[in-house]
């Protein structure tokens, strides 16, 4: 609980304009929390702490997707239908569970050996990543944060035209730490006013 209330007054601020980067990194913060959770019968001394680490790391996954998925949804609803989205996104998440539910009971009578299991794991988390990264990336917000209206205004200095939304939500950065920040967007309008003058 300390975990989700913390990360909410921490981030909480970011997590809206900048929906796409939090989305990802929940998805890879949710993986590694459970591939942690694997290794606790090798470190059965260290289980207590490992199991409260990958806690609070579900606990910040709880508020970065969760409050993510509200912004998603909200863009999603271009006719004012978020309540209608928010159900089938909720329909459609209890039937991947069921369906992976169902699948695991099989694939566990059926993988023997801790190489096939392991190999399986990366296998699918490889898979999940890399599926949510193109989904991120093919999000099209149509509205400015910190980075797109960089990208728009670099682009509009050094070329003279203005990119249109398919084009800069393509060349913004979806991985945490990359891309335009908050602050630098005042040093790059102090550079282009700089080069008007």
């Amino acid at each position: 609980m300390i975990g989700r209330i913390t990360f909410a007054w921490w981030k909480g601020n970011k997590l809206d304009s900048e929906c796409k980067k939090w989305r990802l990194f929940a998805d890879i913060l949710n993986d590694l929390a459970m591939v942690t959770e694997l290794f606790v019968p090798q470190f059965q001394a260290n289980s207590m702490q490992i199991l409260c680490t990958t806690s609070a790391m579900k606990s910040i996954v709880g508020v970065a997707g969760g409050a993510t998925r509200a912004s998603i949804t909200h863009h999603q609803a271009i006719r004012d239908n978020m309540a209608e989205i928010s159900a089938k996104d909720g329909s459609q998440e209890t039937m991947v569970n069921l369906v992976a539910s169902a699948l695991s009971i099989y694939l566990l009578q059926m993988l023997n050996g801790n190489v096939a299991e392991w190999s399986f794991i990366a296998t699918l988390i490889i898979l999940h990543i890399t599926f949510n990264y193109l989904a991120v990336k093919s999000l099209i917000f149509d509205t400015f944060n910190d980075q797109r209206m960089a990208l728009v205004l670099k682009t509009y200095f050094n070329v003279g035209t203005v990119l249109n939304p398919v084009k800069v939500n393509k060349n913004e950065a979806v991985i945490l730490g990359f891309g335009v920040k908050g602050k630098n967007i005042f040093i790059l309008m102090y550079f282009i006013d700089s080069r008007l003058w």
